[in-house]
């Protein structure tokens, strides 16, 4: 082998050798594949901690399809920023401090209308 093959080797050993570890690099700087569905009736997906939220308490029959990609959004309850995401029933906040099972949680819609229609409180005359 000549001196100039003996280089070329060594110069595509090394690029190869490159390669190899940047796709080890982007295979392992890449988030797991996470489960997820997305609907075309609303154009919308769901996945992650919400997909398995969404699966495991109803999914479309309970929660609706999404109407609303993930998105951070401060709390009305708290003040407090999340990622939430919207669906015809319910809106997912991920709440990271919270332990597992219980860091995806719903926001407290009916108390955001109920507070948004009556911000006095009861309506007079109303029951209860």
């Amino acid at each position: 082998m000549t001196e100039v093959e003996s280089v070329s080797h060594r110069l595509l050993a090394g690029l190869l050798a490159l390669l190899a570890a940047l796709a080890g690099v982007a295979a392992t700087s890449r988030p797991a594949t996470a489960a997820e569905q997305c609907f075309p009736a609303t154009g919308r997906c769901v996945s992650g901690l919400f997909y398995q939220y969404w699966q495991a308490n109803g999914g479309l029959a309970q929660q609706g399809y999404p109407i609303s990609d993930e998105l951070d959004e401060v709390s009305p309850t708290d003040g407090k920023t999340y990622r939430a995401q919207y669906f015809e029933r319910a809106r997912f906040e991920y709440h990271p401090e919270s332990p597992a099972p219980y860091q995806v949680l719903l926001g407290l819609l009916g108390r955001e209308l109920y507070l948004a229609k009556y911000p006095d409180g009861r309506p007079p005359g109303g029951a209860g």
